[in-house]
């Protein structure tokens, strides 16, 4: 028996190329030649093999071609008037398009929000999906809980299926940082060169949207708080579609190409939609429909949370409505529509799901953390385990809180997102329960801080979450962090992970915004406001202010004596922070009396093997060298590099930063193929260690070249500098601008003859 298989489909290709000899057919004079014949008279001079080629979807159909094809047909059949050219320029862009699917990459990124089972389209949904269409640039502002966000995910979502799309990143906007993340992590995810400035990458990803990859891509960027958060960042217009969902109405949101629209309650005819829509399959359930909406102001969130009410727990409108009144508070102001009262209904059958009495104390947890997003796994700490053992008075472990989680879910009062691994729970939500719970937010924000902490050291790559969480229990009660003596040690890990990510504009601002918190809670010489005020200082050396970071904590140091004692480990901090940035100030003479004085103390203290008492000795030796000579500082490095390697983990930075200095002054002291064979060395170091593309290998492999020439092997210098720049130009191109600097080296090489 013969096998029966489906014909093979049509290319994009030969589906256009067959309605096109279509029209030839239907022309009068179906012959390749005529058609040959007649489109030279329309300027478009062909071969009879290349009309055939192309009239059979052997090769690309251009649209000069389609044109003049269409042209002879039309006089061929001496049709009046001109033929309808737009007709086919639209066919062929959609050919185009269908051709591009079929041979191009698809992604869709980031940790989008599944649509709501009760989601409605608006009218906003048809401006969206033409805005999308025509790469355009549209904000939706309005209220919380009026459907943005949901709005910006049905627009995506329809703009894929139809094809327009082949690529749709979701970026959290509540920070600065959240956006650098969300950008960073779609970079990378579609495999683009990375580096350890989260900034410059981001950036590159932004400034490759604009060009030439095969990708049609749309982009969210979901509750942007602030917009100067965006400022740099904004995707480029044209390139591409961008969709912002925010509650700020700036004008700066509109500037441009922007299309701002508003998105407010439902109208009054829309909530009775929306009500008869998710009640409709129990007609008894719409009484009271129309009182229920304007009792709760057609805000579309409180409505939702009405109708997962009323069809779970089998009752009408009007039966919730008289709960609802029964139970209104007016400390909502704008929002006393219904948001606060809603969730305390929803949260009573949440509560009586098994495990029973778990899901309100994890509400009220939830709701002094970030809106965007909590680590699931916070909730199974043993500080919140705890919490929620005492709140219910049962024991309680961490499979219970977890399980918790889910009761939550289960009325919607939150939702998994990012393949289950956060929380998330509305912002209108969150304020009713805080608002609820005023007597207790002290407590919760406390407790929040402590799991976090536990969380973040069991997870320590999980940076920008811990930064979200932190800075949303600031928000919220900044002053239960500050006491009743100290500053909870979440402030401080937060803000130390600005630094080592590289976000030091984000750094300063957090620490700015500490200190006087700190000064007003804590007191001008506490511990803890000297420390920020420490990592302040360090902040503005690093964003290039060295003489200002030297006078701050110069500042600083003789409070920190009094406050501390002299040998105090943040003391010794504090003079070798003045010693380093002095030097980097220019005066070395002073760096290297201060150092010396200040490794005699290291050593006094905590002894030789300190990684402080290391660290220092390295500077110092530095500092000798410009001091004394460069024979010194080679001699001290030596050996002291071998003590690092011996002290520290074998990819501990401070070992690279030591052997790249010994390297240096092992140049400037005439022993260049001892520095050569060392730095040979260090570059496998960085490649294994950092990459092949990171800054530091970068600036290692050119001072190689550096060395290579100094030992009179130019030819092999020359060829070392030339795969270099290859490599730089390739960096600079994906918005390396970190690399600049050692761009602008590399010309100088070649520029000035020596090359």
């Amino acid at each position: 028996m013969t096998e029966r298989r489906n014909p093979p489909r049509d290319t994009a290709q030969q589906a256009y190329a067959r309605e096109l000899r279509a029209l030839v057919i239907d022309s009068g004079d179906s012959t390749y030649r005529g058609i040959q014949r007649k489109i030279k008279e329309f300027d478009y001079p062909a071969s009879v093999s290349t009309v055939y080629e192309k009239l059979n979807g052997n090769r690309e159909l251009d649209l000069p071609f389609v044109e003049a094809v269409v042209r002879a047909h039309h006089a061929l059949a001496k049709r009046p008037g001109q033929p309808d050219l737009g007709r086919w320029r639209r066919r062929h862009r959609r050919a185009q398009q269908e051709q591009a699917l079929e041979v191009e990459p698809s992604a869709w990124l980031g940790p989008a929000p599944d649509l709501a089972p009760a989601f409605q389209e608006r009218p906003a949904s048809a401006v969206l999906d033409t805005l999308v269409a025509d790469h355009g640039q549209v904000v939706l502002t309005g209220p919380s809980g009026t459907g943005k966000t949901q709005l910006a995910r049905s627009a995506m979502a329809r703009a894929w299926r139809k094809g327009l799309v082949n690529l749709a990143v979701w970026v959290p906007g509540h920070t600065h940082e959240a956006i650098v993340d969300g950008f960073v992590d779609a970079s990378r995810a579609l495999g683009l060169p990375d580096g350890h400035d989260r900034e410059a990458t981001a950036r590159r990803f932004r400034n490759w949207l604009a060009g030439r990859h095969g990708y049609r891509w749309v982009l969210a960027i979901d509750d942007l708080q602030d917009p100067v958060h965006l400022a740099d960042l904004w995707p480029p217009a044209d390139a591409g579609s961008t969709i912002v969902t925010t509650q700020r109405r700036d004008s700066s949101l509109g500037a441009g190409q922007r299309k701002v629209v508003e998105i407010g309650a439902f109208e009054p005819d829309e909530a009775l939609t929306f009500l008869s829509d998710q009640l409709g399959d129990e007609p008894g359930q719409l009484a009271g429909a129309g009182e229920l909406a304007a009792a709760l102001e057609n805000h579309p969130y409180s409505l939702a949370r009405a109708v997962t009410f009323i069809a779970d727990y089998r009752t009408d409108c009007s039966g919730y409505l008289r709960q609802f009144r029964s139970r209104s508070l007016t400390e909502l102001g704008a929002y006393s529509g219904g948001a606060f009262t809603t969730a305390r209904l929803l949260i009573e059958p949440a509560d009586r799901l098994a495990p029973a009495r778990v899901a309100a104390p994890l509400l009220r947890l939830a709701a002094v953390l970030d809106p965007h997003g909590i680590p699931v796994p916070l909730f199974a700490t043993a500080p919140i385990v705890r919490l929620v053992e005492a709140d219910r008075g049962a024991p309680t472990t961490a499979a219970d809180t977890l399980d918790g989680l889910s009761c939550l879910r289960r009325v919607s009062l939150a939702e998994f997102v990012d393949g289950g691994q956060r929380l998330r729970v509305h912002a209108l939500t969150q304020r009713a329960v805080r608002e609820a719970s005023a007597e207790r937010l002290g407590d919760l924000v406390r407790c929040a801080a402590d799991a976090l902490v536990e969380w973040y050291r069991a997870c320590p790559a999980e940076t920008a979450a811990l930064r979200g969480n932190v800075t949303a229990l600031l928000r919220v009660a900044a002053v239960a962090l500050c006491g009743p003596d100290r500053l909870h040690s979440a402030v401080f890990e937060a803000g130390n992970s600005l630094t080592d990510d590289g976000l030091y504009r984000t750094a300063r601002a957090y620490w700015e915004f500490l200190l006087p918190l700190a000064v007003e809670h804590l007191g001008a010489e506490h511990q803890d406001t000297l420390t920020i005020r420490h990592n302040l200082a360090w902040t503005h050396g690093r964003l290039g202010d060295a003489s200002g970071a030297r006078k701050e904590l110069s500042a600083l140091l003789p409070v920190r004596v009094r406050v501390l004692g002299a040998d105090h480990p943040n003391v010794l901090a504090t003079r070798e922070g003045i010693a380093i940035w002095a030097a980097r100030d220019g005066d070395h003479e002073t760096a290297a009396a201060q150092l010396t004085v200040l490794v005699a103390d290291y050593l006094r203290t905590l002894g030789p093997h300190a990684r402080d008492t290391l660290n220092t000795r390295v500077e110092l030796a530095d500092q000798r060298g410009e001091a004394e000579s460069a024979q010194v500082a080679a001699d001290l490095l030596g050996p002291l590099l071998d003590e690092l390697r011996t002290a520290l983990p074998a990819a501990a930075p401070e070992i690279r930063h030591a052997h790249r200095l010994l390297v240096l002054w092992l140049a400037r002291a005439d022993r260049v193929i001892e520095a050569l064979d060392r730095m040979n060395n260090l570059v496998t170091e960085c490649q294994e260690q950092l990459g092949r593309d990171h800054l530091d290998t970068l600036w290692n492999r050119y001072l190689a070249a550096e060395l290579l020439r100094g030992a009179g092997r130019t030819e092999r210098a020359d060829a070392e500098v030339t795969a270099l720049t290859a490599d730089v130009q390739r960096l600079l191109q994906d918005g390396h601008t970190e690399l600049t600097e050692i761009s602008d080296m590399l010309d100088a090489w070649w520029v000035s003859g020596v090359g």
